[in-house]
């Protein structure tokens, strides 16, 4: 035992040199110790606090060596900054402001694609968060199932403590029916958008995210047919009426259409459209499809589906004044001789092409039969003659306007007419006395005369050739057909349209054909006079016309298509009774 100065005998931990190493070694410890404060809002809330210390160092201390307040603050700080990131808090920023990409190999591009909604991706956020609470270890997802479009994925965490975790999580909500909501909402965008089902798999099959069963698909459609079959009946009722307030006078109360009759193949078609549309508003007020079983002729399904619309007007009490089609032998006979009351308009476009057609045999042929059936002088007349020939009609058109549908106006405008085509033989020889005061042969300057752009007629021969062909051309001999001058471009649009939702190639059943016709029904109605999508440029391509900002008030709209959903959805809610 050491002995102090005086003589005494001290323990060991009481030297000068003892204790002189105890004082070091408490101003080191004092120098790293640390201390902060924190008001709690009461004193409950305090003591929870200090639980829940006392309980993170149990657990700690279950892992670590030792368990002290300093291991709960690193554990604490180093959780939070590994999920926020350093660098964010120190910029003051939110963690998820900015975009993350994942990067991806090529091992990674054929992994299985599934849908799903926002409310399921919150439901996996929460979940996970609530995982996290508890226990630190990372989530994996297992194994993928596909239910169709959505997704069915199995977790599990890679805890070392072992207890491990797992849950299952799907991609979509589900509906009331039990269906998942992402199924029913890709199976209404194929349907409504005419997606063939070949076409529906070998997408899907590609893309590698799943398919829905075909029991799956008939059945959404045995419950799809009748909301859009009820929507485009009330879609052609809305439209007869804004066609009925589009006249007004003594037109009050009658229409004009126009029909046209579209086979669903190029080849002894299964089945027809008859459609016919308002004139004022272009819409279509009668649609009939007429199918093998009505007739088994595909000739007389137009005349089925005319009957039809007539039965339908007389119905309604709609008078029908001017029907306008494409020269349909069997209407034209019909409307002569059954519905005499309505005016017949065959199509403009038809006939002035069937006119360039016949023009070729007197403008051109072998010279043994020029001055017989030909001429050279009728050489560069062929497009011009068939241009005068619609102004003839056009003028026709125009006397009508103002004045009171009678017989006897008719007659007028008949005579009219056939004075105007004959009339083109004398435009020709450079005598302008009859031609309409407003043509550009008749309007010239005072110190000019009028030059002629096609050789002028002095050949009698070519004379008698060019007033024969006109008086045995269809709009001379029947004038009353086109004395208004009716065109049917609108319906040939419609036709277009069809294209979209019935196929020429494809032979559909009656029910399909009937849902896709139906719905170029409602897509037509929707967006038939809509301004267009296109901008067009000045010359120096790059000044539009338009301003960029009109764009968006043209593009094609789709609100039928979210009315048939919000219907079909109000249907699965009054089967089970939450509407």
């Amino acid at each position: 035992m050491p002995v102090s100065d005086s003589g005494r005998r001290v323990p060991p931990s009481h030297t000068p040199e003892a204790i002189r190493a105890r004082n070091l070694r408490r101003i080191r410890d004092n120098s790293k110790r640390g201390h902060f404060d924190f008001v709690a809002p009461s004193e409950a809330e305090k003591l929870e606090l200090q639980a829940n210390i006392d309980r993170i160092r149990c657990l700690l201390g279950g892992r670590l060596a030792k368990s002290t307040n300093y291991d709960v603050l690193v554990e604490l700080t180093n959780l939070f900054l590994t999920k926020n990131g350093p660098d964010r808090l120190e910029a003051n920023e939110y963690p998820d402001e900015a975009p993350i990409f994942q990067a991806t190999d090529r091992t990674q591009t054929d992994e299985k694609m599934f849908l799903a909604t926002a409310s399921s991706v919150n439901n996996l956020v929460a979940r996970v968060g609530e995982h996290n609470r508890f226990c630190q270890a990372k989530l994996q997802c297992q194994r993928v199932q596909m239910m169709g479009h959505a997704g069915r994925l199995h977790f599990k965490c890679d805890s070392t403590q072992g207890i491990v975790h797992r849950f299952t999580w799907y991609s979509s909500s589900t509906l009331p029916n039990g269906k998942l909501l992402v199924n029913y909402r890709m199976l209404h965008a194929i349907t409504a958008c005419g997606l063939r089902e070949e076409h529906y798999e070998t997408m899907c099959n590609a893309a590698n995210m799943g398919t829905i069963k075909k029991e799956y698909r008939k059945t959404f459609v045995s419950q799809y047919e009748p909301i859009v079959t009820c929507a485009a009946d009330e879609s052609r009722e809305d439209a007869l009426l804004e066609e009925i307030a589009s006249y007004d006078g003594d037109r009050l109360g009658s229409i004009d259409v126009m029909s046209d009759a579209r086979h669903g193949t190029r080849k002894n078609a299964k089945q027809s459209d008859i459609v016919f549309l308002g004139n004022k508003t272009h819409k279509i007020i009668f649609k009939e499809v007429v199918t093998r079983t009505d007739d088994r002729c595909t000739q007389r399904h137009e005349m089925a589906g005319v009957r039809k619309f007539y039965e339908w007007a007389d119905e309604k009490d709609v008078p029908v004044l001017v029907h306008a089609h494409d020269r349909n032998p069997s209407v034209n006979k019909f409307l002569r001789e059954e519905r005499p009351e309505t005016v017949n308009a065959n199509d403009t476009w038809h006939v002035t092409k069937e006119i360039g057609k016949q023009v070729k045999k007197i403008t051109g042929g072998a010279q043994k039969n020029h001055g017989k059936t030909w001429h050279a002088q009728l050489s560069d007349k062929g497009a011009a003659i068939k241009t005068h020939v619609y102004w003839c009609m056009k003028r026709s058109m125009e006397y009508q306007n103002g004045r009171e549908n009678t017989e006897g106006m008719r007659n007028e405008a008949c005579n009219i007419l056939r004075r105007n085509l004959l009339n083109i033989v004398k435009h020709f020889q450079n005598i302008h006395d009859d031609c309409h005061e407003q043509s550009r042969c008749r309007i010239v300057h005072p110190d000019e005369a009028y030059e002629p752009s096609h050789h002028t007629l002095t050949s009698q021969c070519a004379i008698d050739i060019l007033t024969n062909f006109l008086k045995n051309c269809i709009v001379y001999k029947q004038t009353e057909a086109y004395i208004n001058c009716k065109d049917t471009h609108y319906v040939e649009s419609y036709n277009n349209v069809c294209l979209l939702y019935q196929d020429k190639r494809i032979v559909f059943g009656d029910k399909k054909y009937k849902l896709r016709s139906d719905m170029a029904c409602l897509d037509w109605n929707e967006n038939v006079d809509r301004r267009a999508t296109s901008v067009t440029f000045r010359g120096d391509g790059r000044t539009p016309h338009r301003q960029a900002g009109r764009r968006n008030l043209s593009k094609k709209t789709h609100t039928w298509k979210k009315m048939i959903w919000e219907r079909l959805m109000g249907l699965f809610m009054h089967e089970t009774g939450l509407c």
